[in-house]
């Protein structure tokens, strides 16, 4: 199922993730985040599961690896885990809290 998934999907299964940004403020409060942006001055509130995939933002883990992790710790459906943060990294870079390298 994952493999027709992919043949849908924009990701790839050896695709990186991004880089975050590393001039971001961020408060964690209850598993909750809030990202302060100054380049924009707008804040963002992050769930815990954006909040997760947010953290994994380093170009050394694989998307498949974060979307293996989601599955794992929310304990949610293949399908659900890969919609969920491919959105979530969309919405990122959509914003500009992530670095494609």
């Amino acid at each position: 199922m994952t493999q027709e998934y992919h043949a849908l999907g924009s990701h790839k299964t050896d695709e990186r993730m991004p880089r975050r940004r590393d001039d971001l403020t961020i408060h964690c409060v209850d598993g909750d985040a809030l990202v302060f942006d100054a380049v924009t001055a707008n804040t963002h509130h992050f769930n815990e599961t954006a909040l997760a995939i947010w953290e994994a933002c380093e170009p050394n883990q694989k998307v498949e690896e974060v979307v293996t992790r989601m599955i794992d710790t929310f304990d949610v459906h293949s399908e659900d885990a890969h919609a969920h943060v491919e959105r979530v990294l969309k919405e990122l870079k959509d914003l500009q809290l992530v670095i494609d390298e």
